[in-house]
């Protein structure tokens, strides 16, 4: 067994090393594995293949019970979520609420009207947006969950810690829908299949680390709960004040 003292990786520890190169192997499925950079054949020991196979099942039984990996496996880059939509939504929210207050209200001349439509649409805009931001927060998570590609084609991705080589199932009818993995080398969780957007993060070993990472503490996931909704009361509310504003130079005054 060694360690690194690598800056990037200080957690990192490897199972089984190649004899040749000292590289870390991947532990494979079999008895026997193949180092990726060297390509030696690899003698897995009985004992090591035991503490393998029950490894694997105890952290396969832990992740299927812990629902914020759930919660990262779920999470998928919907049109939707796009960046760019948001940020289009917010941009064109007065515009939008410009042309609904125009049809409704502007062209009959009812401008007290025009001006509340204006205003509401805007709030409805914007608080749509604002949730669909907070939902984009799941896929961020995800993204710090992934493993890392290689730079060789058809080698298996690395863990996102310890960048050792994982083994990942054959994609049976029994696995197709197993997109996660443990590392056997450092233990740290893996989601497979998606290419990685962010900058690794190897400090976040645990699913729970990350997630405090993106939502925040306790207080600052309720205000990002409710921000959508106060926005749209101001919104409202000014909407209100605006309706009113504008109808009472229209009533005359006896």
């Amino acid at each position: 067994m060694e360690r690194s003292d690598e800056r990037s990786a200080p957690s990192r520890t490897y199972v089984l090393t190649c004899p040749r190169c000292r590289s870390p192997v991947a532990l494979g499925f079999t008895n026997q594995t193949a180092c990726q950079k060297c390509h030696e054949q690899v003698a897995i020991s009985a004992s090591v293949a035991e503490r393998r196979d029950n490894f694997r099942k105890l952290e396969a039984e832990r992740r299927h019970k812990d629902p914020l990996w759930a919660l990262a496996l779920r999470a998928r880059p919907h049109f939707y979520l796009n960046p760019k939509l948001l940020a289009s939504l917010s941009y064109f929210a007065p515009f939008v609420g410009i042309m609904v207050g125009y049809v409704f209200a502007y062209r009959f001349g009812n401008y007290p009207l025009a001006a509340l439509l204006w205003l509401w649409v805007i709030g409805a805009i914007h608080l749509l947006s604002s949730w669909l931001l907070v939902q984009r927060k799941p896929l961020h998570v995800r993204q710090l969950m992934l493993a890392q590609p290689t730079s060789e084609p058809g080698h298996p991705p690395q863990c996102r810690v310890c960048s050792s080589p994982l083994s990942i199932p054959a994609h049976t009818p029994e696995v197709a829908a197993s997109l996660d993995c443990s590392c056997d080398h450092c233990g740290a969780d893996n989601i497979i299949g998606d290419l990685p957007l962010v900058t690794p993060r190897p400090d976040l070993y645990s699913i729970q680390s990350a997630y405090q990472e993106v939502f925040g503490g306790l207080m600052q996931q309720r205000m990002d709960r409710a921000y959508p909704f106060i926005l749209l009361v101001g919104f409202l509310l000014l909407g209100g004040i605006s309706f009113f504003v504008v109808q009472v130079p229209q009533t005359p005054l006896t």
